[in-house]
């Protein structure tokens, strides 16, 4: 599995799509496809404004 973005250590809590396939494989034992793709989180709407100046 491959998350887009910029941290390390994406499946805790950082990122979504991430987390909800760590969830899956935890709780279920679901595997996630090969070549799975996470994109990246957009930013909350308050850091996105404040980094835009």
């Amino acid at each position: 599995m491959t998350v887009e973005g910029y941290q390390h250590g994406a499946s805790w809590g950082t990122n979504s799509c991430a987390l909800s396939r760590v969830s899956d494989y935890l709780v279920n034992g679901t595997v996630p496809q090969e070549e799975t793709t996470c994109s990246i989180d957009p930013l909350p709407e308050d850091i996105a404004k404040a980094l835009a100046g």
